[in-house]
């Protein structure tokens, strides 16, 4: 059975997953990995609406991203 991941922000409310790669670069990237999205890490997309921001729960913490940085994202469904 293969894995396939697809951009954090084709996931939807209420769907949980797995990072699998972050393709943002230089101080974002590190931004996002200080809050704890790292390769591996699991997450539940709690909200979404439209062009605003992916609100997500990592590691029991309440993150909101920007869609932009989202589609840098790669993740697959838990």
């Amino acid at each position: 059975m293969q894995i396939v991941s697809k951009p954090l922000h084709l996931f939807s409310e209420g769907e949980k997953g797995i990072i699998k790669e972050i393709y943002l670069e230089g101080s974002i990237r590190d931004r996002i990995q200080d809050l704890g999205l790292i390769r591996d890490t699991e997450f539940t997309c709690i909200k979404k609406q439209g062009n605003k921001p992916i609100i997500l729960i990592v590691r029991g913490a309440v993150i909101a991203l920007r869609q932009c940085d989202a589609m840098l994202i790669s993740a697959y469904n838990k």
